[in-house]
């Protein structure tokens, strides 16, 4: 666990050194310090992540992501409550420009400011939204309801749309989406991470495995190794996952598996990795599932190609292998992915980074070629960015 001060170092002018006056003045505890820090870190100007939505993965965020998460993961009920809140503001029902202020521009200005932001991970960024939009509503049925008492009928039935809505998702509130979307069983197909699946059906995969009498299977399980379903007696072996790469967790798989298979679906869509194309469960995205649990875990039965996440085995240990050195040992692992699958991209990248370390220039400018050329098949975002890391990589090379 590094301290605040090496925490703290990518954040540049005076706002490290006011973090660390404030710990060293004990002003703010410490802890609180070092959370505000990470979520600068998690901010920073120009920095962005992945993100899927729609059914499509882009390398950054985008600007649309949160106006569309909030009509997908709304009740009906509650989004039309607030277009009569509209409808009353326009009509000058309410009164009190302070109050009316104080109500409307908090949202509207903390919805602008989430929508430049690059961290597009779930509608829970925009709830503090929500508690101006309901006092808003009610507010707006009060006003209308003393013209017209129907107004007040009319907002009571849609205030048991929402309730009744809402409780159609039960207990596994997470994944909830509207009618309008399809609900809940189908928020998946649009949105991913913390709006369907945070990891929360541990319990519910386990009574399955124990129901069908499960005793050999596979799992993408979406925080694995952070949190680890071994220790609830699921009795899978592990496929390879993004928070099991950046780990460094080493999954080493045959190129083709049989039985019964577990993904968790934000693993599915391989959005962590920017590019659909860099998802080692490919084999999985257009298969049938033979059952869904709790919204966020696929349960796939069969024989499946695993070449793509048999090589990235080998391309985790030829990384791992660079960073210490060990040129000739990466250079090996870096081979066995590529011959594993020639058109995975990670594996392509490995051999000619290894290449490059061990100054074979040619041999590496070939590699990074081929490389380039499966770039050029992903998403527009994710293809920009990789070529350019390739050509930078390219132009450091002695030919």
């Amino acid at each position: 666990t590094p301290t605040l001060a090496e925490y703290i170092q990518p954040l540049h002018g005076i706002e490290p050194k006011i973090y660390l006056l404030l710990a060293r003045l004990h002003i703010l505890p410490e802890s609180y310090i070092y959370g505000l820090a990470d979520i600068r870190l998690l901010s920073v100007p120009g920095q962005s992540f992945p993100t899927y939505l729609f059914g499509q993965v882009h390398a950054h965020g985008v600007a649309y992501y949160f106006p569309a998460a909030f009509l997908i993961k709304s009740t009906l009920g509650f989004m039309l409550l607030l277009l009569i809140a509209v409808y009353a503001l326009i009509a000058r029902k309410l009164q009190g420009r302070q109050r009316l202020a104080f109500l409307v521009l908090p949202p509207v200005v903390y919805l602008l400011i989430a929508m430049l932001t690059g961290l597009n991970i779930g509608a829970r960024h925009i709830l503090p939204m929500y508690p101006f939009l309901a006092v808003l509503i009610g507010g707006a049925v009060v006003a209308l309801a003393r013209v017209r008492r129907a107004w007040m009928a009319v907002a009571l039935l849609l205030l048991g749309w929402h309730v009744v809505s809402s409780m159609r998702c039960y207990p596994v509130y997470l994944a909830y989406s509207n009618e309008a979307w399809g609900g809940p069983s189908q928020t998946s197909r649009y949105l991913t991470d913390s709006n369907v699946d945070w990891g929360q059906q541990l319990l519910s995969v386990k009574q399955y495995v124990d129901r069908n009498g499960i005793k050999d299977c596979w799992f993408a399980y979406f925080v694995q190794p952070l949190i680890d379903y071994h220790a609830y007696g699921i009795p899978c072996r592990e496929l390879p996952t993004p928070d099991g790469i950046w780990n460094h967790q080493q999954v080493d798989m045959p190129s083709t598996i049989t039985g019964t298979v577990f993904i968790s679906v934000s693993d599915l869509t391989g959005y962590e990795y920017g590019s659909a194309l860099l998802n080692p469960l490919q084999p999985w995205v257009h298969a049938k599932t033979v059952a869904v649990i709790d919204y966020g875990v696929d349960v796939y039965q069969g024989t499946f190609d695993t070449r793509f996440a048999s090589a990235l085995g080998h391309v985790t240990r030829a990384k791992d292998l660079l960073a210490k050195k060990d040129l000739a040992a990466a250079l090996d692992q870096a081979q066995q992915a590529v011959s594993t699958d020639p058109d995975e991209f990670q594996a392509q990248m490995a051999l000619a980074d290894t290449l490059a370390a061990l100054h074979r220039d040619q041999e590496s400018a070939a590699a990074y070629a081929q490389a380039a050329a499966t770039a050029g098949q992903m998403e527009p975002s994710a293809k920009v960015d990789w070529l350019k890391t390739i050509g930078e990589k390219r132009q450091a090379l002695h030919l």
